[in-house]
């Protein structure tokens, strides 16, 4: 799930750099300035329409599966020291 929610996130940094009339350059490892044409704005626009209503979404169920791994392995944890408790008392 966090394969997902990183994406949706370097998608949403790359939506509003192009906003802003920037784009990343990795041969030079800085954001440098770029014209886009009316073709790319409209679709970046659409995208980042998508990814901003998707975005809630996803943050709250990778949050919920986080709580959820956090609370099992918690409980495994404790279970776990007990049984080391019980055997060696």
């Amino acid at each position: 799930m966090s394969v997902v929610y990183k994406c949706l996130v370097s998608l949403l940094t790359c939506l509003i750099a192009q906003f802003r009339g920037k784009k990343y350059n990795p041969l030079k490892k800085r954001t440098d300035g770029f014209e886009f044409g009316m073709d790319q704005m409209l679709f970046g626009t659409l995208l980042c329409t998508a990814a901003l209503f998707l975005f809630p979404t996803v943050a709250m169920y990778y949050f919920y599966l986080a709580l959820v791994r956090t609370s099992v392995w918690v409980v495994q944890e404790s279970l776990l020291a007990a049984a080391f408790l019980a055997t060696n008392v």
